[in-house]
This record gives C-alpha cells, structure tokens and sequence, in this order.
C-alpha cells in the first residue's frame, strides 16, 4: 500500500475511497464468489452446524441468568424494549428522584403479568415479580403524581428490581470493574481454555481530559498486565490490549488528520514497545467508517517503524459489514508483505450499523458504506475469512463470531485447524465455543470489556441491541421454539434468493420520501478524496472587485477577500443600478408578467431544474459561501443542500397540494439576511415563485454575489425575468422603498424582530396594515438538560448549536438550563469541548468556526 500524499492512502488500482460506497449487488456477487463455497460444502456445513446446535442445546440445562433474561424480555416484546431503554437511561441518572420519576413514567403501563413465572431462571423470576408488584402499586396509589408512604414503598420495589435485572446486564457483559478484577475473573474461563483480549471501556472522548483519563487507564492495564507475567511464553496465547484510537484523542477525525496521527501515533508506538517487551499484543479496535482511513494511515506507521520490526502483537480489527473490508485485507497484506512485517486480523462483522445507516440519510450520501442486508454482510464475512485463511503464512486470523454456521464455514475453509484463532465477546457465545474447542483444540479468545459502572453505557447497548435484536443468531441459538435448520441457513443460497439485491425495506439514502422528491446530494468529507476536493476548491476561483455592483461595508475580524469568477457587470432580471425608480418600474414589470398564466406544474419544473442546476454548479456555490460569506465546509455544504431541498420541496408540495385551485397573491417582496445567503434568499424566493406570485428580492447587502448568481442560476431554469427582479444596495435604504411601494401584495422577511416590527408600521403608515407578512426573526434559544440525558450527546449539541456559522444563526443555542446533579459535570465537558474548537481561516477543512460577516457583527 502506498501513500499519495503523505495523509491519502491509495492502492494500485482502485482506492479504499471507490469502495466506500461501492454497488452493493456487484460487490455481493463478486464477494460469493471469492469466498469459494460451492453447493455440495455448504451442504455440509448447514449439516454440521444444526447438529452443532443441537448438542449445545442439550448442554444447555445450566443457561447463563442473562440468557433467561433476554429469551423472557428480548426486543420482540415491549417490555423487554422498555427495560432495555431504561437500562441505558438509569445508568447516567445520578439522581434518585428523577429515576423514580422515569421508573414510574415508562413501567406502570406494560404487560407485565404476561411474564410472571414464565421464565425458567427463578432470578429473572424474581425480578419480574418485583416489577410487577410495584407497578400495580403505581396503579394503586394513583401514577407518578402519588405521594406519601405507599408511593415510597412501591419505588423502592420497583427501583431493586429493575436494578437487579441492569446488574445481570452489566455483569453479564462486563468482566471487572478495573483490570485487576478482570484478571481474578478471567481465571475461572482459562480453567476452560479461553485467552484474553482486554478492553478498558471508553467511547470517544470528547475532550482533553477524556482522551488523558482513557489513556492512563490504558497504560495501568498495560503494567498491570506485564506485572502478571513479564514475558509470556507464546504471542499466540498472550493476552492483548484492545485500544480504540478515538477514545485517546478528543479530535480523532480526518480534518484534524495533521494534529491526531502524530499524537496517536507516538502514544500508541509507546504502548507496542511496551507490549513488545512482555511478548504480548496490542489491538486496535475498529471504529465509525468516517475513520478508517485514519486508522489506516496509523497501522500504516507502526508497520514501517523500525523500533517494532520484530513485533508480532500488533491486531488490527477489520468490519465485515463495511463494503471496503475485503479491500482493506488486501492492503494490509500487500502492506506486511512490503514491509516483511508479520501481524494479526481480527475480523468481525460490526457493531455500528445502525449508526452508519443514520449517518448516511443525513448526509445524503450516495449509498450506505455498510451492507443493508445481514446475509450480504455474513457472506462478506466469508470472503474476508478465505482470503485470511490463505494467507496465513504473512498474517494471523481472528474471527470473532457467534455463529455456528460461521464457525463451520471457517472450519472447512481452514481444512487444517491451525494458524488462526477464534473470538467471542464476553457474555456471548460461551457455549458455542467451548464446544468448537473441545473438538478442535483451536484457541477461542475472549474480548473482555472492563470498566465502572458509568463507562458501561455505551458499550451495554450496542450489545443489547446485539443480543435482542430478533435476528440475532445469540438470541435464537438456545430457544427451542426455533428450529436449528433456520438458524443454520447458507447465507450463500440467501443472497443468491434475494437475487443479490439491497434490502428493499431501506430505502437510498436519499430516497428517504416514499418517492416523492430526492433529498440533495451531500459530500463526506470524512474522506479523503472528497477533502481534497473540497480544499481545493477556492484556488480555482478567481478574485472579482465587488466595488463594481455595490457600495457595501468592508468586512472585518480577518475575513476573507471576496472572490467570484462572474462579472458582475451584466444586467440582474432587467435592472442593476437602484434607485427609486427603478423599484417602481420593477413592481410595474412584475404585475404585467404571464408567469400566474402557467400551469403550476411548469412553475415546478422550473424549481426541479433549478435544483438540479445548483447540484450541477456545486463547486462555484460552495465556493462562494466560504469566500463571501465566511462559512466553513461544513456550513456551506450543509447550506447548499438546504438550498436544492427547497426547490424540489416546494416543487412537490405544489404539484399535489391542490395549487391549480389556489390564487397568488400577486407580487412578494423577499428580504432575506445574510446568515443564510444562498438557503433563505433562495427558499423564500421559489415558495412564492411556485404558488403563482412575482417576487422583487432584496439579499442581505453583505452578500450580494451569492445573491447575484442565484437569481442568473433560476432565470436559466425557466423563470422570467420580469417575474424575478433582483435589488442589490443599501438594505435600510432600498427595504423600506420597497416596502413602502403600494404596489407589494405580500412580503418574506426573516431577520431581526426589531425590523419585522418596522416593516408592519411602515404598511399601516401607507395604508396597507392587511397585507400578509411572513416573518423569522430571532430569539433566545434555550436548551435544557435533565440528569437523564447523555452527557456527550448534549454538549455535542449544544457545541454544534450554539457555534456553527460562528454562532450566527437566529436559532444558534444562546442558553442552556441544567439540572444541578450534573450541572458540574457538564460545564466541565463544554468547557473541555469549546477548548477543542479550532477558530480560523473557513477555507482551511479543519477549522469548526470562521469569521463574522462584517466589521460591524465583529464590533457588536
């Protein structure tokens, strides 16, 4: 694997970039084919894996507590989902009277009679018991507005046993509450043979002090593990370290790529040699699509450092489900080969997927970078595993899984028992691998997460999620009501059956409208072909004198100079000098138009090649946000979209909202601000356009050139001219002429309260107090956080709230309430988070916030 850039990693051929978002149907059927398994071995394997599940089933009299638990209140039922929700939500409550309040609010209305005795644990029970009798209670003594003795005795019920049924969870999943308590545990799984994985729980830190705190707690459980044996005999058999690089760095993303991989780099290489000299392993945990690369450009770094040549513990863990995985095996390999370095994969399937799904729709992607179908995943699975398995002569397979079927096919992939090793999550598939040993004597590692009770949450739900969901091979493997044929299907014979195609049931990421309208167009910029097509997008615009189109005021607090490649000179609609006359004879030519003469589907067609034109022309869009009004990528891209879901928004809603029975009002004034330059300007503008009005606009003065190739961009869809008049000038100036004209039947308006007040005293002054106005103007938007609330999730909301478009907007987050239980805690986490903020040039894909608009907001 080569670099083409020092920070871009790119293979011979086709980059991990084209992969991304590859053609799931294509990929799929090339991925069958590469994992080899023809008709008559799966047979065979289907075969060995029923009687595989019948025998663990009949081993199966001493089930796990956890297991009773989640076969009586597993994802199917609603209230398994009601305690798996308040199991991630009582974890972060700190206070006892709220989790009272919350326990009684999302309990006292379940089934739960319908579980009493019906589970074979007498804990699980119990429990229900528990829940059951104090959520009569809650009936009884009248809700969550009770007070008085009864109450307490029945929240004191209810709260023991819903804490009894989190700490089976949290038990279940969680080895040691710190790495010494793990140790003494794990030694009971190695009386049966398991090896260890050590994982300090951590999720992304989100400051400084997060990443430092993860970090130490990384280097403790190093020594601690090196204390235990100071070199172990076989890297093989020696435990790891799993780190997650996001949770030792606050800013572990690609824009930040020139600070984060040097840091990482150094303190992760301090780590190997560490482990290096106890002969033992260090993991890198596989982490959100939007960091591979990074991750990549990491373990790229410690493979070609010399200081680690004759290292063999580094693991790097690989996704299955991401469409590149069967690409990024074939780096690393060529990688190990180029750098003669011998390493180990750990392939899993994945355990973001909900969330990459999530994050595809809102940014409007493409396609997913995930398979949407969970047999397209187990079959890549397969082809990653084969092309492991032969290459075991340069790296060392791990293959995590839980599933027999799985198991199996790697078994007879493998033909010898050698070379590779398999793993399990603490908690899971305990059963299944016991059993695979004994007949085997392959390894079967545990990856044990260790931690306190408040670092457990994140963790705890993506395996409830796991384990609950009703697909779940765990949560099917030891019920009886499923037959083990079911559960041993050929994922091969599924993809073949679903003829390879997408899982109908999700739709495109932008097709998220049952059809209706397509939502617009994003940029990840989280890759590093789409960065580098970003940053370099200003040097290609060439500088324009603004001075020629408008006397506007010069921009301050280090903005940039205004760049534009159009000339400005040429004529906008049929007027480019302002003067009062020239707003009368705007109005004149604006009642005189045939545009309320055409059929409102040709007035919509306009705004669909309207929208189409603006995602044509992205680049000199985007351009011009970052230049003329100071907005970062992020803001611009975001703005832009925003921008084109408008037309086609609009275009729709007139085309099936009845508009031909519908009259216009006649000519709109639209004065928009010049926080949203392109998205409001242009959103105001075609909702009156398509509902059959004339529109005169007025744009924010300090935004004039977005202004300008706006209006050119939607008189080259087809909009007249003389229906679409654009005033460029002096806002208070040219506003009030144009407000005052008897002539304007209607006016959008979004800015200050202040003017919104002024525009209706200057229409009852000119005797016109009925005319419809349509204003947005600001506020004080406030946020409010109860002790119940994820902490990370609300200071990253806020963060984003309160400063994109350096805090411009008229919605931006100004205050936030916060419960006194957590109130220190959050104020230290958004301090930490603002402290991350990168304040400067817009153009530059790492900076969060750019300048003000003008000299006048900076001295304001």
């Amino acid at each position: 694997m080569s670099l083409k850039t020092a920070d871009t990693i790119q293979s011979s051929d086709q980059t991990l970039c084209d992969y991304y978002l590859a053609d799931e149907t294509e990929l799929v059927k090339n991925l069958r084919v590469r994992a080899d398994l023809r008709q008559p071995l799966r047979t065979k394997i289907s075969t060995k894996a029923i009687e595989l599940i019948k025998t663990c089933r009949k081993k199966s009299n001493h089930r796990d507590v956890f297991d009773a638990f989640l076969q009586e209140y597993g994802l199917s039922s609603e209230e398994g989902v009601t305690l798996m929700r308040l199991a991630e939500a009582l974890i972060r409550t700190p206070d006892s009277d709220t989790a009272q309040l919350l326990l009684r609010d999302k309990l006292s209305q379940k089934d739960w009679q319908s579980h009493s005795g019906e589970s074979p644990s007498p804990l699980v029970n119990i429990t229900t018991q528990g829940i059951l009798f104090s959520s009569n209670w809650i009936r009884i003594t009248g809700g969550t507005e009770a007070t008085g003795l009864m109450k307490k005795l029945g929240d004191h019920v209810l709260f023991q046993g819903v804490r009894s049924a989190m700490q089976i969870m949290s038990r279940h999943f969680v080895l040691g509450k710190d790495i010494h308590d793990a140790l003494k545990r794990s030694k009971t799984y190695q009386k049966d043979g398991f090896i260890f994985s050590f994982d300090m729980l951590g999720e992304a830190a989100h400051t400084r002090a997060d990443a430092e705190r993860y970090r130490v707690s990384y280097e403790n459980a190093l020594k601690t593990l090196i204390n235990e044996n100071t070199t172990y005999s076989s890297i093989k058999t020696a435990p790891t370290l799993s780190i997650k690089l996001s949770a030792i760095h606050p800013r572990y993303e690609y824009s930040h790529r020139h600070d984060c991989v040097p840091a990482l780099f150094a303190d992760v290489k301090a780590m190997c040699l560490k482990a290096k000299t106890a002969n033992m392993g260090i993991a890198l945990d596989a982490e959100e699509a939007d960091r591979l690369e990074l991750s990549l450009i990491i373990i790229q770094k410690l493979l070609k450092d010399k200081d680690l040549k004759d290292w063999e513990g580094l693991t790097i863990v690989v996704q299955a489900y991401q469409r590149r995985a069967i690409k990024v095996i074939e780096e690393l390999i060529n990688l190990g080969q180029k750098e003669d370095r011998k390493f180990a994969v750990r392939l899993v399937k994945g355990a973001y997927w909900d969330s990459e799904i999530k994050r595809a729709q809102e940014m409007g992607l493409e396609s997913y970078p995930v398979f949407t179908r969970k047999e397209n995943t187990d079959v890549s699975y397969l082809a990653c595993a084969r092309l492991l398995l032969d290459n075991r002569d340069k790296i060392f397979p791990k293959f995590a899984t839980h599933n027999a079927v799985t198991m199996i096919s790697i078994l007879e992939m493998a033909e010898r028992p050698q070379g590779f090793e398999f793993q399990r999550l603490h908690g899971m598939g305990e059963l299944l691998h016991k059993e695979i040993m004994s007949r085997t004597g392959i390894k079967s590692r545990v990856y044990a997460p260790v931690g306190a009770h408040k670092d457990l949450l994140p963790y705890l739900v993506r395996r409830l999620l796991e384990n609950g969901a009703n697909s779940s091979f765990v949560n099917q493997f030891l019920n009886e009501d499923i037959s083990a044929d079911d559960l041993a299907k050929d994922p091969i014979k599924q993809t073949e059956e679903n003829i390879f195609t997408t899982n109908p049931l999700i739709s495109r990421p932008r097709d998220l409208f049952a059809g209706q309208r397509l939502a617009a167009l994003g940029l990840d910029y989280t890759q590093s072909n789409t960065a580098a097509y970003l940053e370099s997008l200003p040097s290609k615009a060439s500088p324009i004198n603004a001075k020629s189109i408008i006397n506007g005021k010069e921009r301050g607090n280090g903005a940039l100079p205004i760049l534009n490649p159009a000339n400005l000179d040429e004529k906008i609609g049929q007027y480019s000098t302002i003067q009062t006359v020239d707003i009368k004879r705007a109005v004149s030519s604006a009642k005189k138009t045939r545009w309320i003469k055409k059929p409102v589907n040709e007035r919509a067609a306009c705004l669909l090649k309207a929208a189409d034109m603006l995602e044509e022309q992205r680049e000199e869009f985007l351009t011009l946000c970052v230049n003329e009004a100071g907005k970062t990528w992020s803001d611009a891209v975001a703005e832009l979209r925003e921008a084109i879901d408008f037309c086609r928004y609009y275009a729709e809603q007139a085309r099936n909202g009845g508009f031909e029975s519908r009259q216009g009002l006649g000519t709109i004034a639209c004065i928009s601000p010049w926080n949203f330059p392109l998205a409001i300007f242009l959103g105001q503008i075609v909702a009156a356009l398509v509902a059959g009005n004339t529109v005169i606009c007025k744009p924010a003065e300090q935004t004039p050139l977005i202004a300008y190739k706006t209006v050119k961009l939607l008189h080259k869809s087809g909009i007249p001219k003389s229906a679409l008049h654009l005033l460029l000038g002096d806002g208070p100036q040219i506003g009030n002429a144009l407000i005052s004209s008897t002539g304007i039947n209607g006016i959008c308006f979004t800015g200050s309260t202040r003017t919104a007040k002024r525009i209706t005293q200057t229409l009852a002054e000119t005797g016109r107090p009925l005319t419809p106005i349509i204003a947005e103007t600001g506020g004080l938007n406030a946020m409010i956080v109860d002790s119940t609330a994820l902490l990370e999730q609300a200071v990253s909301d806020v963060v984003a709230s309160a400063f994109q478009s350096a805090g411009q907007r008229c919605s931006a987050c100004r205050f936030v309430c916060v419960q006194d239980d957590i109130a220190d805690d959050f104020i230290k986490m958004l301090a930490g988070s603002m402290d991350l903020l990168t304040v400067g040039n817009p153009k530059q894909l790492a900076t969060d916030i750019g300048p003000v608009i003008d000299q006048t907001a900076f001295n304001m």
